[in-house]
């Protein structure tokens, strides 16, 4: 796979920004931005007045060999970026970085895997998390009546300033000795989730601290929910500045 960045900025300016930050991959100039407004990528809500005009809605396209388009992953933002590793595991499912964690207790196996084990403050980072419930069991997904326990995560909010979590829809059961019907999750499954690192943090190590709750019944025993925590590490590193735009 190969990469390269483009953006508004001359070419002796990215020369230097990339002697400075130690970058190997291809910078390229779109000064007067004409590729960026020929993409539709120009972010037309700053005024030209201002220093960040010219900007592109930051992203990312995916091409294949042929070159046409496969991905694209953009945000509406452009003091918020998506790391490579996050869009890597949108990709593949999979983390760069290895960075996981196992909760294993019975009847319940999760396996959570951070994209990258570093990120810059105010940078989108993604994590996934595999499921195994053990046969014969099922756990509740949601919604579900208040004497039910559904699987839900939560994330501590030292280091991430919003996180979302998405589940795939639980399979409908009916339980006759109930007269219920309820959704459950049974065998292997995966959930996909993304995650802000604060942008104000101090550069350093840090620990992403969470838990998982769940309930988990089989058909002659329904166990009391369980909350379990966990934790992964992350290395917050500095924001790297932007090249400075030229004097016009």
């Amino acid at each position: 796979m190969n990469l390269a960045a483009i953006s508004y900025d001359a070419v002796e300016t990215l020369k230097r920004f990339a002697a400075a930050n130690h970058i190997s991959y291809p910078l390229l100039s779109d000064t007067g931005s004409a590729v960026i407004k020929a993409f539709g990528l120009l972010n037309t809500n700053m005024p030209p007045s201002v220093f960040a005009y010219g900007v592109p809605f930051p992203g990312q396209f995916l091409l294949s060999p042929d070159g046409i388009v496969r991905e694209k992953f953009f945000l509406p933002n452009y003091r918020l970026r998506t790391a490579g590793s996050a869009v890597l595991m949108e990709l593949t499912g999979e983390g760069a970085a290895g960075n996981t964690t196992v909760l294993a207790t019975q009847p319940l196996r999760a396996r959570i895997e951070l994209s990258a084990g570093s990120a810059f403050t105010g940078q989108q980072l993604a994590f996934s998390l595999a499921f195994s419930v053990g046969e014969g069991w099922h756990i509740y997904g949601a919604p579900l009546p208040e004497s039910y326990t559904p699987l839900s995560m939560r994330l501590d909010d030292e280091v991430v300033a919003q996180w979302s979590l998405d589940l795939p829809a639980p399979v409908p059961m009916r339980f006759a000795e109930l007269n219920e019907t309820l959704p459950v999750y049974r065998g292997e499954f995966r959930g996909r989730g993304k995650l802000l690192i604060k942008s104000q943090l101090e550069p350093g190590e840090y620990h992403l601290r969470g838990t998982l709750s769940f309930q988990a019944c089989h058909a002659t025993i329904c166990e009391p929910p369980r909350t379990l925590a966990w934790e992964l590490p992350v290395k917050v590193l500095p924001a790297v500045p932007a090249p400075p735009k030229p004097a016009s």
